[in-house]
């Protein structure tokens, strides 16, 4: 599981969202459960992965952050002359931010 340090140190600040989003863009697919949002059987992209984060808010232990995720399914064996195709994909998924640790859990929005 990833850990967003900067983001939870920013958190409070006017700079919160940029430094989020920088955190995030620094992620590797693997460590999102974008997998879940691919509709074609392929698998996720590593390039292009992009973020837009809704809202965000904070409980006794976490920081809550709605994020939309865009990102590509690479569909492989479709026969096409594009072989293999890239499908552009929007998910929404939920960010919670351990304020003691920085560790950052992820779940997908069905």
């Amino acid at each position: 599981m990833p850990f967003l340090k900067n983001a939870l140190q920013a958190w409070g600040k006017d700079n919160f969202s940029p430094v989020l989003k920088k955190e995030l863009l620094n992620l590797k697919t693997a460590d999102l459960p974008l997998y879940k949002a691919t509709e074609h059987g392929g698998y996720v992209g590593e390039n292009n992965l992009n973020f837009s984060i809704q809202s965000f808010s904070k409980d006794a232990g976490n920081i809550k952050i709605k994020l939309f995720v865009f990102f590509y399914e690479i569909v492989i064996g479709c026969n096409c002359g594009d072989d293999p195709a890239e499908t552009p994909i929007t998910c929404e998924m939920f960010c919670n931010i351990n304020i003691k640790t920085g560790l950052a859990t992820f779940t997908l929005i069905h």
